[in-house]
């Protein structure tokens, strides 16, 4: 009754508020934004999702842009509420100034939104109202467009008689208006699946009841285990397919304690979410490979109901010793395509910086896909890291970019910086940074006449970093809805694909330079993709050169070089070489004062 009472009195006082002085106009504080941008609101809390960001944004069938966010109204972390606005597409205006609340709860973060054709935005998230633990909820608007919200929890998930709180959701609608909905368990390890159905009827909404999935006969699915908040979810609009990609530590892994040393991992539904596949690894990285998915995830239906993702790996790699390399700031952004089962990639920095991205993010960050139904043309925005532009306590600042493909995601546009942001002054105080982050595209691309439009959602983060984790201070942040015509995305030039995998070339002929004394020696072996490493063997016994007692030397490139190294004897010593944890070797027997090649 209480949460009725405080509906009905939100869709009275809805009506006061649409008056033209209290409408926000669009505002454009950024040097060239490309389409129009419009302020949805503000917030204290720079930090909207942790690594899987999901969707923020949706548009109905009439042209209306539904967006939700987690609000702070001070920089600290409680109170905290779920925030609502929508963009109208026959005026241009946010509906509200800064938006509505969402909840009733005493403490609400990282939500989600889906919105129903006709309108009903469903935003997707996780509450705390005491003595309950943090756990998901659901709310749907009254009416379309209304701003007044009905919350739903979930029932909690009961282990040894303690309730299990299930937390950071993700939330996908299919053709019949049915929540799809993946959550990960507060101390991360398993993840689960759910389903709600929206209670819609005569153009009014009553509530979100939570559905028994069977066999179980309740309404969560342990799907699998991932080590941090990495699932996300999509539903077909043409099937009952769901799909669920996210990343698991990779079977028998090194140091996977640090939850970095992952694989990109697929489960299907086939029947709406009742039954699930065998979880599918899709990268199945190995040892040797210079990279592992790092979390960030967007999976997507096209509407030939083929399954898409796009996600972010970072350098890392591992010797055989348990040693691993790792770096704050490489990362590349790949897609693999259902129809091909191949990979894409989309962006790539692979370079070291002296600015920090900050906690949780590399060079490139938080991708997200989005269909143009029309054309079958892919697109996917994503966070881009410049060390052009930093902040007073040393984190570099992002802009938003945008890539498409018009082959089924096989190869991918070099992107365009749909904001090109830059400080008035570098270092920039606090304040006065100008950091796109918590980026976020809707789904479907939506046509005016033959117009295609993309739509995003991101905040301006006015002091770089995260002021949660000590990166910077708080600061009061605008966050805007941004309408870009799809034309203005370049097709071409197209990235360089880069292989997922460090792609051992045979190492082919090995070269040896001996000086005339033979105490010097310089080892030459053909060229590699990636940052492998290889390791040096010798020994004046041809058949026991490979013996991991034999490793004279490693290195990191394809040179080496041994000065004042005595050759015991020329005739008689061998040397090979061999790429970390692979087979293909070349051997040859060193000589003084010429230079051998072995095929």
């Amino acid at each position: 009754m209480k949460q009725m009472f405080w509906l009905c009195l939100t869709a009275i006082l809805f009506a006061t508020v649409l008056r033209a002085d209290d409408i926000r106009t669009p505002h454009s504080p950024l040097d060239t934004p490309i389409g129009t941008i419009y302020q949805a609101g503000t917030t204290w809390y720079d930090v909207q999702h942790n690594l899987t960001t999901g969707r923020m944004i949706g548009v109905d069938t009439a042209g209306y842009v539904h967006l939700a966010w987690m609000h702070s109204a001070s920089g600290s972390t409680n109170p905290r509420h779920i925030r609502y606005n929508v963009w109208n597409p026959n005026t241009g205006l946010m509906q509200t100034s800064d938006g509505l609340d969402v909840d009733f709860a005493t403490r609400a973060g990282f939500t989600t939104l889906a919105v129903t054709p006709e309108g009903f935005a469903i935003p997707c998230f996780h509450q705390v109202d005491p003595p309950t633990l943090p756990h998901l909820t659901a709310a749907i608007d009254f009416m379309p467009r209304a701003g007044a919200f009905i919350s739903s929890i979930a029932p909690y998930v009961i282990e040894s008689e303690t309730n299990v709180n299930c937390i950071w959701p993700k939330v996908a609608l299919d053709n019949n208006n049915t929540m799809h909905v993946v959550t990960v368990r507060s101390n991360f390890g398993d993840f689960y699946y759910s389903r709600g159905l929206p209670q819609i009827s005569g153009g009014v909404a009553t509530g979100i009841t939570w559905d028994l999935l069977q066999p179980t006969g309740t309404e969560f699915a342990v799907i699998d285990s991932t080590p941090s908040v990495t699932p996300d979810i999509a539903a077909s609009l043409n099937s009952h397919r769901v799909a669920i990609a996210y990343a698991r530590i990779r079977p028998g892994a090194i140091n996977s304690g640090d939850g970095r040393n992952c694989d990109l991992y697929l489960a299907v539904s086939e029947d709406g979410g009742d039954t699930w596949g065998a979880p599918q690894n899709l990268t199945q990285f190995t040892d040797a490979d210079s990279q592992r998915v790092f979390g960030e995830i967007s999976v997507i239906f096209d509407d030939n109901d083929n399954i898409h993702v796009a996600f972010t790996t970072a350098f890392y790699h591992e010797q055989s010793d348990g040693t691993i390399t790792t770096s704050d700031y490489r990362a590349r952004i790949y897609h693999w395509n259902e129809p091909f089962n191949s990979f894409g990639l989309i962006a790539s920095d692979w370079t070291d910086g002296l600015y920090r991205p900050g906690q949780n993010k590399r060079n490139l960050a938080i991708p997200s896909l989005s269909v143009d139904a029309l054309t079958g043309n892919l697109f996917c925005s994503y966070q881009k890291f410049s060390q052009d532009a930093w902040s007073d306590s040393g984190f570099a600042t992002s802009d938003a970019w945008v890539s498409v493909s018009t082959d089924v995601g096989r190869n991918w546009s070099a992107g365009r910086n749909v904001t090109d942001t830059q400080p008035a002054v570098n270092p920039a105080p606090a304040g006065q940074s100008q950091n796109e982050r918590d980026i976020s595209m809707a789904p479907r691309l939506t046509y005016s006449g033959i117009s295609a439009y993309l739509h995003l959602f991101w905040q301006l983060d006015l002091d770089a970093g995260t002021w949660l984790v000590g990166e910077g201070i708080a600061t009061e942040n605008p966050l805007y809805y941004q309408r870009i015509a799809a034309d203005e995305i370049p097709l071409s030039p197209l990235v360089p694909n880069v292989p997922l995998h460090d792609i051992i070339q045979p190492i082919g002929d090995l070269t040896i330079v001996t000086d005339e004394t033979a105490l010097s020696y310089t080892l030459r072996w053909s060229s590699r993709p990636n940052a492998n490493q290889y390791a040096i063997y010798k020994a004046t016994n041809l058949t026991q050169l490979f013996s991991p007692l034999n490793v004279f030397a490693t290195v990191g490139d394809t040179t080496f070089t041994c000065t004042n190294c005595l050759i015991i004897s020329p005739e008689q010593e061998y040397f090979g070489v061999i790429a970390s944890h692979v087979t293909e070797t070349t051997t040859a027997r060193a000589l003084p004062a010429k230079a051998i090649s072995i095929q």
